[in-house]
């Protein structure tokens, strides 16, 4: 597991990894950019690629 990922023996050749920080993916390998919560005023974050895009509640736009 990279990044400080905590690993979880689930067989004799199997393992996953519990990711911490802003990381995720299989290996913790991928930066989760919405850790921080970006988006203002109840809007959505969407990861997207290593950026994100945030989905505006009803009453927001931009």
């Amino acid at each position: 597991c990279e990044h400080g990922g905590i690993c979880n023996a689930k067989g004799q050749n199997t393992f996953d990894c519990k990711c911490v920080g802003p990381w995720r993916g299989i290996y913790c390998g991928i930066v989760d950019a919405c850790y921080r919560s970006p988006c203002e005023n109840g809007g959505s974050c969407l990861n997207i690629y290593d950026d994100y895009w945030c989905k505006c509640s009803n009453d927001y736009y931009g």
